[in-house]
């Protein structure tokens, strides 16, 4: 009787210990960090970030996570106004904790910049026709 108690003691450690080692995921806030140092680089202001949904896995025996967002921002070419999108952030776990290995679908005045470049060539080449005619 006293082995059996034992050996279920030993398992109910066991479980205890293995089930502690579960991976909580990384909190919303630990996103956000994530999203504002990615937004930093492309001068972008963060005035919203929401979590939306979560999914967990693994990549070559790493445990990732990925955190899915609803993100309001401002940029330089769109002064004052907001820009909204969503994505993702994929989070691996490492021996410090979560750590944030690629960020998707942050939204950027990219398109803006380039149709502002392309009515900014149209205005040189209009300025330039301009120029041509009256040298004529």
């Amino acid at each position: 009787m006293k082995r059996v108690v034992s050996i279920m003691i030993t398992l109910i450690l066991a479980m205890l210990v293995l089930g502690g080692c579960a991976a909580t995921p990384p909190a919303e806030s630990e996103g956000q960090k994530a999203i504002q140092q990615q937004a930093k680089s492309h001068n972008i202001d963060i005035v919203s970030f929401k979590k939306t949904d979560g999914k967990t896995g693994t990549n070559n025996g790493i445990a990732t996570y990925e955190m899915f967002y609803e993100v309001s921002a401002k940029g330089l070419v769109h002064k004052g106004q907001n820009i909204t999108g969503k994505g993702s952030i994929v989070f691996e776990k490492r021996e410090n904790g979560w750590v944030s290995v690629a960020v998707k679908g942050l939204p950027t005045d990219e398109m803006t910049y380039k149709e502002e470049m392309e009515a900014g060539q149209k205005s040189l080449e209009n300025l330039a026709k301009k120029y041509k005619d009256k040298t004529k």
